[in-house]
């Protein structure tokens, strides 16, 4: 069999599969499937589902792998396109169809040139939240960074950290990082963070298993803390391939944090992103977050 059939079954095989899931109605069932995972926001599940519906239109009116081009390639906008890749690969990720990630089309990169670990969008967090459920292992650290910590403090954080309260959630206390930035700031300050509601029942596992005085997202063999910390976040790197995330190279580990600053930012502004991240410095914040017109102020 030459490499030339070899891809057309295997993009014969993709057809069929979607195919299958138009035939099935699972567009129909889409709501339902995301809040029980529990991972998606209601901005990110109304978007899938307004998404699926359009997918599912379009393939019943022309070819298969033509009418998943047309879909991709609809968004007339980057957070557009971004969120038709996020609904494709949520929608194989569900069990629904079957396949690998789809590759970005030739000629179009999502790289965000001005943020160099740029924010996810509703869809894509979301995505890479149900990803990480596979073990308490890769949610851990994912929901780490999803409550706001800093690359420098998962590698240090122990048992202790983790704080049950009452109803079943946690909070982790942060110990901040003294290192300084270019700029002279403390790169993050002690502080405490709320763990999102998706990833409590991984960390109830995670609390169960680590003791006091052990490092809560590490137990491997190595011992200096900076292979400690480039394994936690090699965890993170696989998670984002997983989700499809990692041809985009704007997208790193440190987009989940920017993603949980850019959310407090569009609750209380650049003092609660701040306060969240633990700098200081507004400037600083608002290049993390993505968000182009600030002052020159700090917070203390």
């Amino acid at each position: 069999m030459t490499k030339s059939t070899t891809q057309y079954a295997a993009l014969e095989d993709i057809a069929s599969r979607w195919d299958q899931w138009r035939m099935a109605e699972f567009p129909r069932h889409i709501e339902q499937r995301l809040r029980s995972v529990g991972t998606f926001g209601e901005h990110a599940i109304e978007r899938i589902s307004e998404l699926s519906d359009e997918l599912e239109r379009l393939l019943s009116v022309g070819p298969t792998l033509r009418a998943i081009d047309f879909f991709l390639a609809r968004g007339s906008s980057q957070s557009q396109r971004l969120d038709r890749y996020a609904t494709i690969r949520v929608l194989e990720i569900l069990d629904q169809v079957k396949g690998g990630p789809i590759a970005w089309p030739k000629g179009w990169s999502p790289e965000d040139p001005n943020q160099r670990e740029r924010i996810l969008q509703d869809t894509e967090i979301g995505l890479v939240r149900l990803v990480s459920m596979k073990s308490a292992a890769t949610s851990g650290p994912v929901a780490t960074l999803d409550a706001g910590a800093i690359s420098g403090e998962l590698g240090i954080l122990r048992g202790m950290d983790l704080i049950a309260l009452a109803g079943g959630s946690f909070e982790i206390s942060a110990p901040g990082t003294q290192r300084a930035s270019g700029l002279g700031y403390t790169m993050a300050a002690p502080r405490t963070l709320a763990i999102n509601p998706w990833a409590t029942t991984k960390l109830k596992i995670l609390a169960q298993a680590t003791g006091p005085d052990d490092l809560l997202l590490y137990d491997g063999s190595a011992t200096t803390a900076s292979k400690i910390q480039s394994s936690i976040l090699m965890s993170v790197s696989n998670t984002l391939q997983r989700a499809g995330l990692s041809q985009d190279p704007s997208v790193r580990p440190l987009s989940i944090r920017n993603t949980a600053g850019r959310r407090a930012y569009d609750v209380g502004g650049l003092e609660a992103a701040a306060s969240l991240l633990g700098h200081d410095d507004f400037t600083s914040v608002a290049k993390k977050i993505g968000i182009r017109s600030h002052g020159r102020v700090r917070v203390r």
